[in-house]
């Protein structure tokens, strides 16, 4: 009775593996195409955490993978990872249970330009551990795709993760992430480095049902940088700036931006760099806290004197929790702090201060305030 018992639980065993599906090797090197070889539907299964160490791993169409739980996949040194379905027949990723947090998720640490994601799919990932530098702190994040290499990512969908849907460290980086859909996952779908922004294409994406459903951004450093570039576009959910932001380079804010600030931090243009804000009386930008509440965050504090710091039609709330530099005062906005700073405001708002709504140094700040809504102005 009882080796019939054991008989029949092990024929149970074998049965949950689909019929006709080869096994993942988990040391890669070399190429190696994966094919829609099983027509029961399940092509490949992996119980391992597979690392691609080189060569050019390859993903036909229409191939289906399923992870059992610790599952995943790296790819490293010179390995990549290319997984090209098309819209009809897309490559699909997932756990051998509907678990959300059931396997690890795939993470690119190789800089190879061949690593892609295309009409792809990965669900119920989310278990994949990466650290990232924010502001000079150390942040582990779990991700579905961790990116800490480099990756170009297009029409493709994450999907239930157990953490956030995509993050980028500080040395990752994407070129080119477009038409993407991430929903359903249990923090941000993407958590990325603020200088990374101008290689995305956001306001081709859609995003939903996430727990945090922000475009999460962060700083790099002790002095929380953002060296590069920056052109905030607008999308269908807020970014959420995790740490403080220093723009040491030029940044820009199209109509319809809203960036939300957490606790603690400030919002910095740097003496190196320049604010443009570009909002319209139908679409304004919104810099607010996370709470819509005086005092949520520090505020902004405009260090530059470009002539290109022209701020229209803004609306900044929810600031003056702390000064933001050296007697700058309680207020939602500051221009000069050491270094000569010039600020031009047109139909601009400040509300829901715990100071002022505008303050500026008399030393080596200058303001040109063309908004009527801004009448509460101190100095320092």
């Amino acid at each position: 009775m009882l080796i019939s018992l054991f008989l029949s639980a092990c024929r149970k065993e074998v049965d949950r593996t689909p019929l006709g599906a080869k096994k993942l090797d988990c040391l890669v090197s070399g190429n190696i195409t994966l094919t829609n070889h099983n027509p029961n539907g399940v092509d490949y299964i992996c119980d391992c955490d597979v690392e691609i160490s080189s060569g050019v791993y390859t993903i036909e169409k229409n191939v289906t993978i399923e992870f059992s739980n610790g599952g995943g996949i790296r790819v490293t040194n010179s390995g990549a990872l290319s997984a090209n379905g098309t819209a009809a027949e897309p490559i699909i990723m997932r756990g051998s249970s509907v678990s959300q947090n059931y396997w690890l998720g795939i993470s690119f640490e190789s800089n190879s330009t061949n690593n892609e994601l295309n009409h792809f799919q990965i669900l119920n990932a989310g278990m994949r551990a990466i650290g990232v530098e924010v502001a000079g702190g150390t942040n582990i994040q779990d991700a579905a795709i961790a990116v800490s290499g480099r990756l170009k990512m297009s029409n493709s969908t994450i999907s239930k993760s157990a953490g956030s849907g995509l993050v980028v460290n500080e040395t990752g980086k994407l070129f080119g992430f477009s038409s993407n859909t991430i929903q359903q996952c249990n923090n941000f779908p993407v958590f990325m480095y603020a200088g990374q922004l101008n290689n995305t294409a956001f306001n081709t994406c859609s995003f939903s049902a996430n727990t945090k459903n922000y475009i999460g951004i962060y700083s790099v450093s002790s002095n929380a940088e953002v060296a590069e570039t920056v052109n905030f576009v607008e999308t269908s959910i807020p970014y959420f700036g995790l740490s403080t932001l220093s723009f040491q380079a030029p940044a820009t804010m199209a109509s319809g931006v809203h960036l939300t600030m957490s606790e603690n931090s400030a919002f910095i243009v740097h003496p190196s760099s320049s604010l443009k804000i570009n909002g319209t009386a139908v679409k304004p930008v919104q810099i607010s806290g996370e709470n819509a509440v005086a005092g949520s965050w520090r505020g902004m504090l405009v260090r530059s004197n470009s002539t290109n710091n022209v701020f229209n039609y803004l609306i900044i709330s929810d600031g003056g929790q702390a000064e933001l530099g050296f007697g700058t005062g309680i207020t939602n906005l500051a221009v000069g702090e050491l270094a000569k700073a010039q600020l031009t405001l047109n139909n601009c708002e400040s509300i829901r201060s715990a100071g002022c709504q505008l303050s500026h140094s008399t030393a080596d700040g200058t303001i040109v305030n063309n908004s009527s809504n801004i009448t509460n102005v101190c100095t320092y």
